[in-house]
């Protein structure tokens, strides 16, 4: 928009200069030359603004760098299963609403391509109560760890569980999720309650987080394997910035430019490279 400023001003004053000078003395013709040089200049700029203006198309590179997370995510989930597995994605996107739903669609599309047709999404899940209005995009309501479990319970046939959306902030939240669940050690067995007497860890699916602020509290699960893949910011790179992306077709480096894949063979190691990657978790408040 500055540029097409500058431009108008230029031209336009040399073609008012042009103009008045042309007329106080019409037998000078380099004043005309110049109002009508001028005057052709400033209607081949307002045909040529949409060029002249035009900057980086944010929403395409979003969108690459999103095509990058899901890609590298679903290919990190997919080494983890055994035969083909079925995937539930539980989200937060409203499909009632067209935008809301094509940013679904596509996030899909990248997830499906990932896996490599090791395992295929068949399950899509939004806990949260659906928009009242289609034509908005409205903020969807928080979803609990109550709310998470009663999903992974009804689709327990699912070997892969993908979160689009963030899990619920807080380790009070989380332990009303099985996949959280901490069984109690022997020498307190009979004396603590135990939410889940029957607990089989070998029976919990695969779960990838994608770039989920809880990702920061979750380090001794992703250690102990409850949470398999996990994508986070990078905290050394400004993610910020989309006016500079890659100039490569290839997905790794722009991947690279903004995230972490975390599991448990690199959470250590990339917890030393970062020290604001990880929180402790903040202890329950008192009643």
């Amino acid at each position: 928009m500055a540029t097409l400023l500058v431009l108008y001003l230029i031209f336009g004053s040399g073609m008012i200069w042009g103009y008045t000078k042309s007329k106080k003395d019409p037998r000078k013709p380099i004043p005309k030359l110049m109002s009508i040089i001028c005057a052709v200049a400033v209607v081949m700029v307002a045909i040529l603004s949409p060029l002249i203006n035009a900057g980086p198309d944010r929403v395409a590179i979003e969108d690459q760098y999103r095509n990058s997370r899901l890609q590298k995510l679903a290919a990190d989930l997919a080494s983890q299963v055994t035969g083909p597995g079925k995937v539930l994605v539980i989200h937060s996107y409203d499909v009632n609403n067209e935008r809301s739903n094509q940013h679904l669609q596509r996030s899909l599309a990248y997830l499906q391509k990932g896996f490599a047709g090791k395992a295929n999404i068949e399950k899509l899940i939004n806990p949260a109560p659906p928009s009242k209005n289609p034509d908005e995009m409205e903020m969807m309501e928080e979803v609990t760890g109550e709310q998470l479990q009663a999903v992974l319970e009804s689709n327990a046939d699912c070997d892969v569980v993908v979160f689009l959306s963030s899990l619920p902030y807080g380790r009070e939240q989380l332990k009303a999720m099985e996949i959280f669940h901490m069984p109690p050690k022997e020498a307190d067995k009979g004396y603590v309650e135990d939410s889940y007497p029957e607990f089989d860890e070998a029976k919990l699916p695969v779960v990838g987080l994608s770039v989920s602020s809880s990702v920061r509290e979750l380090k001794s699960f992703i250690k102990m394997g409850r949470i398999d893949s996990a994508i986070s910011w990078n905290p050394s790179k400004d993610f910020t910035q989309v006016t500079n992306p890659p100039a490569s077709e290839d997905l790794n480096e722009w991947f690279d430019q903004r995230y972490l894949l975390i599991n448990a063979s690199n959470v250590d190691a990339l917890d030393g490279q970062h020290g604001n990657l990880f929180v402790e978790p903040k202890p329950p408040k008192k009643k």
